[in-house]
């Protein structure tokens, strides 16, 4: 079995094609829902806690705990 080499760039985004402006922006978004997942840790909330406390639907709070960033709306 071959191994495909590949060399990087040394910023993923970069090397997948994103813009400047939208490795930016997903780079902030990426910080931002990694910030609100260390607290929510921290505070020990359950997804259901969640809901009420943010006032969001279930499947919104799912897709951020589940890190789908491009789900979650900032």
């Amino acid at each position: 079995m071959s191994k495909t080499n590949h060399i990087t760039t040394g910023d993923v985004l970069d090397d997948l094609g994103f813009s400047r402006s939208e490795a930016s922006a997903l780079k902030i978004k990426a910080s931002i829902v990694e910030a609100i997942l260390a607290e929510i840790d921290r505070r020990g909330f359950t997804q259901r806690q969640l809901v009420d406390v943010l006032d969001e639907y279930q499947p919104n709070v799912s897709n951020l705990l589940h890190g789908r960033i491009s789900k979650v709306s900032i």
